[in-house]
Formats: structure tokens, sequence, C-alpha cells
């Protein structure tokens, strides 16, 4: 594992309060599919726990994330089918922005 690098185990709940941090888990994006095993809190230190997407802050992401929170809302497969395409086609046209970001000697079999 590279120096300095320390992965907690988030299912003993003893990870730091810092703001940002690796864990043992990875993590897989529901958006976009990157996976990563950074972490952050997004509240009262230790009261909530979230992944960090590196492209979270990207408008391809925010839009494909609005598309599958529209698609949700959708029964009808002639409304779902022309988003489905839209969303694989954003997520195609930004596939070299899709890349993992794991830092230490994380534990592929464990998820969160």
């Amino acid at each position: 594992m590279p120096e300095g690098i320390v992965l907690y185990d988030i299912r003993l709940k003893d990870y730091p309060d810092d703001i940002e941090f690796r864990t043992l888990q990875v993590h897989t994006c529901l958006t976009c599919g990157s996976r990563t095993n950074k972490a952050i809190n997004t509240g009262w230190p230790g009261t909530y726990l979230a992944p960090c997407c590196q492209n979270i802050l990207k408008e391809w992401h925010k839009e494909v994330a609005k598309l599958k929170n529209r698609l949700k809302k959708i029964n009808d497969n002639s409304e779902r089918l022309p988003l489905v395409a839209e969303i694989e086609r954003i997520l195609n046209d930004n596939k070299d922005e899709l890349s993992d970001d794991i830092k230490g000697d994380a534990n592929w079999s464990l998820t969160w």
C-alpha cells in the first residue's frame, strides 16, 4: 500500500471525522459506473457518509443523474427507450472520463 494512505473499514464505523478519507470498500457510482474508495462526511462529523464519484461535478454526470431520476418515474416503455438511449449516448461520449479512483489496497469484494 502506498505510504500515508489509510483505508477505513466502514462496517466498523471507526472512520475519522475528516471531511474526506479512503475506505477499504469500493463503491460503484449509480450514475456513471465509475468505482471509488473515496468517501466524504456530508453532515455533522460521522453522521452521514457518502461515496464521492470523481465525476460528480461534471455537467454530463449531472445530466445523466437527472435523466435516470426521470426514468424512475416513467412506466411506459415508449417513453423510457429514448431516455435510455440518451443516457447511453452521454456515457459513451464521455467514456474517456469513466475511470476508477482507487487508492491503497482496497478490497474489491467489499462494496457499499
